[in-house]
């Protein structure tokens, strides 16, 4: 309960605190899980919130059951250790790259404020990093990048070689 659920009174609705057994984490699988069968879409024009798609309404009419795998748990202390190694072996010892990927990295986050969106829509870490392994000079270069799609690069292209071409 917070003071905002107890405003619009949404502790009425008959739903309410359905889910609370499962974790953020688990959540998270559940919306990977239902945007991978195309119950769900990102809605790009809502600021990147979720959406039902049609092929959703089976399922809310209760003509098709949904079931869900259940993920392994990971220990966090590995997955972090793993994060600042990778890091730290990818930047040691050129501060060059380290300053370029700060500077992607708040290009991104700028991008992203802008368009009222997490930084992971614009691009992610993984191509921001080979970015600033392969150092495109050109948009075709860009292209090359994985995760620069098309739209992306029509979107994001010039953004982001403006600043891999200082």
């Amino acid at each position: 309960m917070t003071p905002r659920i107890e405003q619009f009174r949404h502790d009425k609705v008959s739903t309410f605190g359905i889910g609370t057994e499962l974790s953020e984490v688990q959540w998270r699988s559940v919306f990977r899980q239902l945007m991978a069968r195309g119950f769900i879409a990102v809605d790009m024009d809502g600021y990147g919130s979720l959406k039902l798609t049609e092929e959703s309404r089976s399922v809310l009419r209760g003509e098709e059951t949904v079931y869900f795998r259940k993920d392994i748990a990971k220990s966090k202390t590995s997955s972090q250790r793993k994060k600042t190694s990778r890091a730290a072996r990818d930047f040691s010892g050129k501060a060059a790259d380290k300053a370029l990927w700060e500077t992607l990295r708040n290009k991104r986050k700028e991008l992203a404020q802008e368009q009222g969106v997490p930084a992971y829509i614009i691009f992610h870490d993984a191509t921001l990093m080979e970015m600033v392994a392969s150092h495109p000079q050109s948009l075709h270069e860009l292209s090359l990048v994985s995760g620069v799609g098309a739209s992306k690069l029509e979107k994001y292209g010039e953004e982001f070689l403006s600043v891999l071409c200082l």
